[in-house]
């Protein structure tokens, strides 16, 4: 087993452990709001997600840090997995119009 392979299915082993409401801030149009954000602004933000449950709103609005960077980090994982299976049939397409980003795939 190649360094790629194994790298590709410990990525794979964690996928089911992450909420998929987490991948959606690095969706383009989430990413870029968050960016946007002012520190007096994004507790008011953290509470109009609706993708978030409960918990991941609190934790959103402890600090104007905590969105951009998780959701910096989404999109690095999203950005990553597209590398990784870019020569595969499912190569991480993700879907905006959907409550799940990677469509019905996190399901499995």
């Amino acid at each position: 087993m190649t360094k790629g392979h194994t790298a590709r299915g410990g990525f794979l082993l964690l996928l089911p452990l992450v909420r998929a409401s987490w991948w959606l801030l690095g969706m383009p149009a989430a990413y870029q709001s968050s960016l946007e954000l002012k520190p007096t602004t994004y507790q008011s933000y953290c509470r109009k997600l609706q993708y978030l449950v409960e918990r991941q709103r609190e934790l959103c609005g402890m600090n104007p840090n905590v969105l951009q960077t998780v959701g910096r980090g989404a999109k690095m994982g999203i950005d990553e997995c597209q590398h990784q299976f870019r020569m595969n049939r499912w190569n991480c397409t993700t879907f905006s119009n959907s409550s799940t980003v990677f469509g019905g795939v996190m399901g499995v």
